[in-house]
């Protein structure tokens, strides 16, 4: 969440391996690999002037799989929007 909100896309990509895989939202196709998921971001920060995510409660992780609520806060000509987000990663 740090790397996204602060718009680091190099620093966001480099927390995923090489063969990692991003389906969002779900039931869209799955990005495969680095070079989809900078796709993805660079799809997401062009809808918006900013975006940046917030932790809304604690992670609930268990055993390879972690799930956690987040908001996503934009702002496109000047208004401010939030849309609340379930997250759900497997690692």
């Amino acid at each position: 969440m740090e790397r996204f909100s602060a718009n680091d896309r190099e620093g966001w990509l480099a927390l995923f391996s090489a063969d990692a895989t991003l389906e969002d939202p779900v039931g869209t196709d799955v990005r495969n690999g680095v070079a989809e998921i900078g796709e993805f971001w660079d799809f997401v920060h062009s809808l918006a002037d900013s975006a940046a995510l917030e932790l809304a409660e604690p992670v609930k992780a268990v055993g390879h799989e972690a799930a956690f609520a987040i908001k996503v806060i934009t702002e496109m000509g000047g208004a401010r929007f939030g849309v609340d987000v379930i997250d759900v990663m497997t690692f």
